[in-house]
This record gives C-alpha cells, sequence and structure tokens, in this order.
C-alpha cells in the first residue's frame, strides 16, 4: 500500500470521524474556512484537559483552589486527596490538537498547543511528559526533530507540529491482509502518532466507515 493519501480521501474521513465523534461525545470538532489565496480548506480540532508534571513553583502558587477548578477534573482524579495532590504537584492545561492535509507530503498533518490556566503555552520539554512510556525515549531523543514550533497553516497561530516526514513511510508498513486500511487511514494514523503526544483514540473508532 502506498502510504500517502489525497485530499478528497482526507475530507470524507474527517467528516466520518466527526459524526462518529458526536456519537461518542469525543469532541472533535470538523472545520471549514477560506484561506488568503481563495481556496477552500477544512481541518479537524480536539480540545482536552490534561495534567502535567510542574516544575515552576510560581504554577502552585498560582494555582486556585480545587472547588474554582470547572474543567472536568473530578474526571481525572476518582479520589479528593488525589485531586488535592495533583494540584499542589501538577499543572492542569488544556490541550488542542488539530489535523490539517500537507500538500507537500500528501499525508495529514498533526499540531497542538497546550497552556495552563494561567494562558502561558508549555514549551517543548513539557509537551515530552504528555506521551506515552513507549513513545517517550524516542521524542526525548529526537525532540527538535520531531516536535517543530511553527505557524499553523490555517490559523496563522503558534503551535507545535508533529513532523510528517516519515508517515507515508508508517503507514506504507500496514499489514497487507488489512483489505479497509485506506478507508481507515485516518483512525490507524492517529492510533499509532497520537500517544506521542497525549492523544489516544477510543476502541470504538475502529468501526467508523
Amino acid at each position: 500500500m502506498s502510504g500517502v493519501l489525497s485530499r478528497e480521501d482526507l475530507w470524507k474521513q474527517m467528516k466520518s470521524l466527526a459524526r462518529r465523534s458526536k456519537d461518542l461525545d469525543d469532541n472533535w470538532q470538523l472545520h471549514q474556512t477560506t484561506i488568503p489565496c481563495g481556496e477552500s480548506d477544512f481541518y479537524l480540532t480536539k480540545k482536552a484537559q490534561k495534567l502535567v508534571p510542574s516544575h515552576n513553583p510560581d504554577w502552585i502558587d498560582d494555582a486556585p483552589p480545587v472547588d474554582e477548578i470547572d474543567m472536568g477534573i473530578d474526571d481525572l482524579r476518582k479520589d479528593d486527596n488525589e485531586v488535592l495532590v495533583a494540584v499542589e504537584c501538577e499543572r492542569l492545561c488544556t490541550i488542542e490538537y488539530s489535523i490539517v492535509y500537507s500538500r507537500s507530503y500528501s499525508v495529514p498533518v498533526l499540531y497542538l498547543s497546550a497552556w495552563g490556566l494561567d494562558g502561558r503555552m508549555l514549551h517543548t520539554e513539557e509537551l515530552t511528559t504528555l506521551c506515552s512510556p513507549y513513545h517517550k525515549d524516542h521524542l526525548m531523543s529526537n525532540v527538535w526533530t520531531t516536535l517543530t514550533q511553527v505557524e499553523h497553516p490555517i490559523r496563522q497561530t503558534v503551535c507545535y507540529m508533529l513532523h510528517p516526514c516519515k508517515t507515508s513511510h508508517l503507514m506504507a508498513q500496514l499489514p497487507r491482509g488489512m483489505d479497509d486500511r485506506r478507508e481507515n487511514y485516518l483512525i490507524q494514523w492517529l492510533s499509532s502518532v497520537g500517544p506521542a503526544v497525549g492523544l489516544d483514540m477510543p476502541i470504538e473508532y475502529a468501526s467508523v466507515q
């Protein structure tokens, strides 16, 4: 299988994912917009809240009381005592993921930005705390080539990009017996690269058509 995907196929798969996300209450949103050259473009976004280890004492001093946090922290920690410890030792951040088609690589590209309650963006080293243990060693040793600070190609805002240079190679390695691999390209790609930046795909997405 070729590891690339056409823009038209990605558009169809984004629509399918957005519909399934609504059923699963998973917060993916599909956007259409007109870019400066006058062409119509599209992208997917998802916001999530995560606890990120705090290495800056100022974050702890500025952290609001637990009962003033209304961003779903009760769902992040089941035990009230654990919630209190988490606020003292970790920073509650909002992560926004964005998927845009790359005409240069003919693959989807994952962008992300993250900020705390104070509005300050996370830097590269902090973002590495989001990744799964499986991806952490690779990301830490290749952080400057894997995660790149760029301008979002549609929004023109500062964000990080998970570099797409190896995406086509990765997707070409899918088992040949998977007849639906192209139809599920977007889901399989997100399931493969998402955990590197703290994005997990529920197993229910496997049924997306």
